[in-house]
């Protein structure tokens, strides 16, 4: 099953209102082309899905000691090239000094740089995941990697950029195997990624669904 981003109203906004309302909201927002677009909605948000993120923060966090490269959880919001449109990442790693979107006047908000970008998956974000958001993030100069991170069972795909512009798609499965993330020269246990995760098969959720 999938859902379509729905905005929050039918009114359009600049993006300096934009910027101006973002740290004020109730709950996250991304700006699509003037709408607001209820981010919690389409990335499915719930515990598990909040603990695997956690778990990949530390565990990217604790990998990148000492580098250059920073990661930075969902507060962060992603410029989508030359488009009116950001988008927050479950995870994002940005190497180097943050480059601020220039019409974000605070420079806390909107950075145009990062290198990889973790989106961890549910029944309801996958297709936007995979669709959608990768293309959006494609038309960003300093991307570099996309990782996408299973609620179902311990599976992590990656996806990295080719010099001559395609992309290279690898899986990861197993508590017992890692993932190497090319583009930061880190390597992260998917033991740790899942550490505390209860895999529900899609199955028996449907099988739960009927019963209710």
């Amino acid at each position: 099953m999938s859902v379509t981003a729905k905005p929050v109203s039918d009114r359009r906004y600049t993006v300096e209102e934009y910027f101006d309302l973002v740290d004020t909201l109730e709950t996250k927002y991304e700006y699509h082309n003037g709408k607001l677009v209820d981010w919690r909605a389409m990335a499915g948000a719930s515990d598990q899905h909040a603990l695997i993120t956690a778990n990949i923060i530390r565990e990217l966090g604790n990998a990148l000691r000492g580098n250059p490269c920073r990661v930075y959880s969902s507060d962060v919001l992603l410029r989508i090239g030359k488009k009116s449109k950001y988008r927050f990442g479950d995870a994002t790693v940005i190497c180097g000094p943050a480059i601020y979107d220039p019409l974000d006047k605070s420079r806390s908000k909107a950075v145009i740089n990062p290198k990889l970008v973790v989106e961890v998956l549910s029944e309801s974000s996958e297709g936007i995941d995979r669709g959608e958001k990768f293309a959006d993030y494609r038309e960003i100069d300093s991307f570099e990697e996309y990782v996408l991170v299973s609620q179902r069972d311990a599976r992590v795909e990656t996806f990295r950029r080719q010099p001559d512009g395609t992309w290279l798609l690898a899986f990861h499965t197993g508590l017992d195997a890692t993932v190497e993330l090319h583009s930061l020269g880190v390597t992260l246990s998917l033991g740790e990624i899942f550490t505390g995760v209860i895999f529900v098969p899609a199955a028996s959720n449907t099988q739960l669904s009927n019963l209710a």
